[in-house]
This record gives C-alpha cells, sequence and structure tokens, in this order.
C-alpha cells in the first residue's frame, strides 16, 4: 500500500498517496553514511494547495516518533532494511517553510523555534537509502510507517493531529558497484620480514619479500578491479603484538568470484 496522510481540515481533501513509489532501485556509489538512492514525492501539486496555520510565537508543532518494522542502525535517524550494508532514512518538508523540517521525526518545537509565522503540513516525503557498512547486498525488502504531525495553538487552546502512515511498502534494491562480502579461503600467509637497519629504509635499499594471498570476493561485475590495501602487523623483540603506523598496498594476487557469472 502507499504513503497516505490524512488531513482534516473544511476544503482541503484528507488523504494524499504517494502515488508511484518505485518497485525498484539502483544503488549508486557513495561512502558510508552518505545516500545511495532516494525516491522524492509531492502530497499537494502545488505548494499553494497545501493548508496552513497562523501561529504565534508560543504555538507548537510535532512529529511523533516513527513507529517503523525495521530495527535502527548505529547511524542516527537511519534504519536497517534487512539487506546488508542499506539503511533507510524518511524525511518530510515544506517548499514554503521547510526550516520547520529540517530533521527527520521526531521533532518537538514551538513556532518561535521554527522561525515563526504560517506553518505548512509536511508537503514533501524524501526516502534515502543510505549506504551504512563495507558490504553492500542487494534484494527485496518491505516495511511499514506511522508518524503523527500536530499543531497544538495556545489562545484559542486548540489541536490539529494528522497521521502520515505507510503500509507494506515494497522495493527491490539493485547493484554491481559494491561487494557484499569478501573472505580469504585459506589461512593468513606469515611474512618474514627480517631487520631492516633504518639508514638501509632511507636510501630504500630494503630486501623486498614477496607473498601471495587470495581473497575471493562477491557482488560485483567480474572484470571490475577492487582496491587492495592491507594493515601490517609486527612483533617487537619482546614479542608483544604491535601494529605498523601506516597502509600499503598489497602486492599480491587477488582472486574475485562473482555470483552468477562464474
Amino acid at each position: 500500500m502507499p504513503i497516505a496522510v490524512t488531513m482534516a481540515r473544511k476544503g482541503i481533501p484528507n488523504r494524499f498517496t504517494i502515488k508511484n513509489f518505485p518497485a525498484s532501485f539502483t544503488l549508486k556509489k557513495a561512502n558510508i553514511g552518505e545516500v545511495i538512492a532516494t525516491h522524492t514525492e509531492y502530497f499537494y501539486s502545488t505548494p499553494s494547495s497545501a493548508p496552513y496555520w497562523n501561529c504565534g510565537p508560543d504555538d507548537w508543532y510535532r512529529m511523533t516518533p516513527p513507529k517503523i518494522t525495521l530495527l535502527a542502525s548505529h547511524l542516527p535517524q537511519v534504519y536497517e532494511t534487512g539487506i546488508p550494508g542499506v539503511g533507510i532514512r524518511i524525511k518530510f518538508s515544506a517548499t514554503t517553510n521547510p526550516h520547520y523540517y529540517s530533521l527527520p521525526p521526531p521533532i518537538n518545537q514551538s513556532i518561535s523555534q521554527g522561525g515563526g509565522g504560517s506553518l505548512y503540513p509536511p508537503q514533501i516525503v524524501t526516502i534515502d537509502f543510505i549506504r551504512t557498512a563495507m558490504g553492500v547486498g542487494k534484494g527485496d525488502f518491505t516495511f511499514s510507517y506511522e508518524t503523527e504531525f500536530s499543531v497544538q495553538t495556545k489562545f484559542p487552546t486548540a489541536g490539529s493531529w494528522h497521521k502520515i502512515v505507510g503500509t507494506s511498502l515494497r522495493t527491490t534494491l539493485k547493484q554491481d558497484v559494491y561487494f557484499t562480502s569478501c573472505h580469504t579461503p585459506h589461512a593468513l600467509p606469515p611474512v618474514e620480514m627480517g631487520r631492516t637497519m633504518i639508514a638501509e629504509i632511507k636510501l630504500g635499499r630494503t630486501k623486498e619479500h614477496a607473498f601471495s594471498l587470495d581473497v575471493q570476493c562477491e557482488g560485483m561485475k567480474p572484470r571490475d578491479q577492487a582496491a587492495r590495501q592491507g594493515l601490517f602487523r609486527g612483533k617487537r623483540r619482546s614479542g608483544r603484538s604491535a601494529e605498523s603506523g601506516w597502509r600499503r598496498r598489497i602486492q599480491g594476487r587477488q582472486r574475485r568470484r562473482h555470483r552468477g557469472d562464474q
């Protein structure tokens, strides 16, 4: 079912829907915490067709904490979709006074905090898919969502409450730009580096120690080359483990496996 907005106000339709929620999204490249796909739709055809309240500085507007069938992720106001590495964030806004909705719900502010003047209800919903981890998967997922927008005036004492609901929203996420997982099929090879004089390091005369490491990754196109970095660990003479303070590119073999293409 589509998202719906119920408005109980004279002369204004009491139900607004997202009519074309996409059946699928193709994820784009982005860093962790950034948007990898998005969908925006208007509840009103034009901003002037939306109702509004003339509010005083002591009046309040609120959006309740969402009721959502997804678990919270480690990123603020982002929920896990159940697909590895993909979260979802739902925001609302108004073209006429967007400063009232700078953050996703919950919102609890006085009109003076929002900027004062006319208050419009949420006119736009934006659904962002957020990258939450290194590995990013793909597939189908379904969720339901509900929040409530309200306006409460002090003079006269009155209130207006309006639900925003999405039930059984369904889509498919597609991508071929991220690895869904990587692993080494064999134990990590020990590399005996020996001891080197500092003067030889400065002059670039250190001995090269070749090694081979196989890494199998799934999820990307078979011909795509992946960046490879390794963190080297060594042992001091006392035997205690110590991490090196830098990363080096691994000059070794990498074997990648792409599900369905090999």
